[in-house]
């Protein structure tokens, strides 16, 4: 099992990924950043995501098509609640959808996460404007039905 912390506050990051330092903790902006593109996640890992309530819609969508737990970063009170809810939740696992290629999960995320454009995003991945739209669309028709990417993070 993989954990990952999604959150814009540091703090609660660096406290959590403290807490549960038994566990290999990944930091979402870690994890997603550009650079990271090309690389592969493993279908066959589960992910305990714990993220606060504004990130909690993009990282649902994201993980789509694999077993994961997600869990609010608001009620969270201690390390022991955190392992409680891991062997009592209902885990997470859609297989009728395909799960996100990295390249979707990354452009979504920093669109989301960052608020980067994706003018922008072509610029820092050293792609095609519209190599950046069809990755991002490709991610609005997985599941979205007709919502913009935007939409994840509560904005609009």
């Amino acid at each position: 099992m993989k954990v990952i912390i999604a959150t814009k506050n540091k703090y609660i990051e660096y406290g959590l990924k403290f807490l549960l330092k038994d566990y290999k903790v990944s930091i979402a902006s870690e994890l997603f950043s550009l650079q990271r593109r090309k690389h592969r996640i493993n279908n066959g890992s589960s992910w305990l995501i714990i993220c606060d309530e504004r990130l909690g819609g993009m990282m649902r969508y994201i993980f789509q098509g694999r077993h994961f737990l997600q869990l609010r970063v608001e009620e969270l009170k201690t390390l022991s609640q955190i392992e409680e809810s891991i062997y009592s939740y209902m885990w997470r696992y859609n297989t009728t959808v395909r799960p996100l290629s990295m390249s979707v999960m990354v452009m979504v995320f920093c669109s989301v996460y960052h608020e980067y454009s994706p003018a922008y995003l072509a610029q820092m991945a050293n792609l095609n404007v519209k190599t950046v739209y069809t990755l991002l669309s490709k991610g609005e028709r997985r599941c979205l039905k007709g919502k913009r990417i935007k939409y994840l993070s509560g904005v609009m």
